[in-house]
This record gives C-alpha cells, structure tokens and sequence, in this order.
C-alpha cells in the first residue's frame, strides 16, 4: 500500500505491472495505469496534481470501462484539465445518489472515510464543497434525512462529517429526469467539424453512413447549414436549436475549426453526450482543454466508419 500518486490518498493498491507500465487502483481516483516515468515525475514535483486529474481519471474508466494509460506526455493535461462549473457538480452529485438509492433502496450514508470517490464522481475540491452540494439537495427538497454534521467522528479518520440520505423526493427525482430528457427521445445526431471539400467528402459521408448504418436507419446525422438559411435566421440561432434537439454530438477536430470546440464545450453544458474524434495526422494540433477527453483517432475513412459505428452501437443505440 502507498499513497496515490495522483491524488495522495493513503492506502492505493498496486495491482499489476508490466514492463515499464503499473496499474494501481485508488479508493477515490478508481484504476489508472501509468508509466514509470510519468510516476517519477509526479513524485518529485513540488506542485501537487489538481483535484481535476482524479475526476478526469475516474470519468474515463466509467466512459470506457477501463482505466486510462497515462504516459509522461500526458504530465501537463493533467495539470491542466478544466474544472466542471458548480451546477454541473450538483447534477452529478443528484444522479449519483439516486443511483446509490436505488441500489440499496434505503437510507444512503455519505461517508468519506468509507467512499471517497463521491469527491472524484462529483469533480469537488474537497469535503467542504461537497457538503455544500448536500445542503444545497437539502434546500432545494430534493433529498431528505440528515444533513452533514460536523463532529459526528473522532480519533484520526481524515473527514469529520457524514450525511444520511432517507430518500430522493419527487421533485428530486424530477430534476433528474430533466437533465435526462435533454435531446434523450431525438433522433438527430449533431455534427461538428471544418466544412472544407475534403472533410465534407471523408467526414461527413463517413459520419452519416456510420448513423444509418448503427441504427438501422432510425437516426439521422445532421449539421448545421452554411447555405440556404432563411435571412431572418442567424446561424448561431440555428445552430443552437439543432444542438438542443440531438441525442449525440459528433465532434471532429481535424483541422482546428474553433467552432467545433465552441459546439462541444456547448453540448457538454447541455449535458448531451459528445463523440470525439481527430484525424490521426491532426492529433498534436488539439488543445490541451480536449485532449484530456477519448478521442477516436482515425486513419481513414473505412477506420472512422468502423470506430464510430462501434461507439454508437455499445453506447448510444
């Protein structure tokens, strides 16, 4: 047992390791594998990782249902990945325990000192924050029992306050649906990428094949139009109401087109799900703000045929 390199928590397991790669599992990050390199370097740098880095860890192994691989390139995203806003937060923390409800159908103890991953599932700071969060779901009525109560522990256990959760009301449960039911019942499927020749040959006709194709014709990929747009519309309004109405946005960031980080960052805020994904050759033009996420990175068409059905079809069909 060792403290977590990523976010010092005690008590972090080194499963296996191969080669000059470790996978090592933390009761708050989740798993992740990391180059020997990359450790060192974390090690001996005096600037401890954000809390963002254990979020984003724990966010990848859910998305992909493996742990990320971290190499000693990646030592500066993780130094750098954005934080979620305080609503996004709160959305999280209430699916969270409606989930956690669900499972045991009874009062849902908050305990830290048993599951600190409630700080890398919700994206807090700290225990403060998230005790913030709790008594905001309290205010609001859309959970009931006891609120955190500092002092509710003695002797050396790290956090001094625990919640209990009788139960997620209506209008709780209300909320969650809601946040669910934005583009959840669409059948277009939004796509972002740079509008040149080339792209609109490979990308597009590639991106709409792997829609109908995944879907058996029940979803249509769509973009928004530079062309032929009443003159009483601003594209913006367009663009704006399409990405409201998707069930999926497919973003490409071949070429560098700044509209599409725009339209992403856009869909995320929704809480609409977003497909990555780069031209191979393209890769080390992408900003660091995206490239903590899964990107699909294809070679050609054929490749981002094969890779974005597969995608489509385990996660959103």
């Amino acid at each position: 047992m060792a403290d977590c390199i990523v976010c010092g928590l005690a008590d972090c397991k080194e499963m296996v390791s191969h080669g000059d790669i470790s996978t090592f599992n933390c009761k708050r990050c989740g798993k992740y594998e990391i180059s020997s390199s990359l450790y060192a370097a974390l090690k001996y740098d005096k600037n401890k990782l954000p809390h963002t880095a254990s979020a984003w860890i724990r966010e990848q192994n859910s998305i992909n249902g493996k742990p990320p691989v971290l190499m000693s390139d990646d030592f500066e995203m993780l130094q750098t990945i954005t934080d979620k806003t305080i609503s996004s937060k709160f959305e999280r923390f209430m699916k969270e325990i409606l989930v956690q409800y669900e499972k045991v159908n009874d009062t849902v103890i908050l305990d830290l000192n048993i599951k600190p991953s409630w700080i890398s599932i919700t994206w807090v700071k700290n225990d403060g924050e998230l005790k913030s969060i709790i008594e905001e779901g309290f205010r609001q009525g859309f959970i009931e029992g006891e609120i955190p109560t500092i002092g509710m522990y003695e002797g050396t256990n790290p956090y001094r306050w625990r919640a209990h959760i009788r139960t997620v009301t209506f209008q709780g449960r209300e909320y969650i649906e809601s946040l669910k039911n934005i583009g959840g019942h669409s059948n277009k499927i939004f796509m972002a990428f740079h509008f040149t020749d080339e792209m609109k040959e490979s990308f597009e006709v590639t991106a709409k094949r792997a829609v109908t194709d995944a879907s058996g014709g029940k979803l249509e990929a769509v973009r928004v139009s530079t062309s032929g747009t009443p003159t009483d519309t601003k594209i913006d309004d367009e663009l704006i109401a399409m990405l409201k109405a998707s069930k999926v946005v497919i973003a490409d960031f071949t070429g560098q087109r700044q509209a599409v980080y725009y339209e992403a960052g856009y869909a995320m805020g929704m809480g609409i799900p977003v497909i990555w994904t780069c031209r191979a050759d393209h890769v080390q033009d992408l900003s660091f703000d995206t490239r903590q996420y899964p990107h699909i990175l294809w070679e050609d068409e054929e490749d981002l045929y094969k890779q974005l059905t597969d995608r489509l079809t385990a996660r959103y069909i």
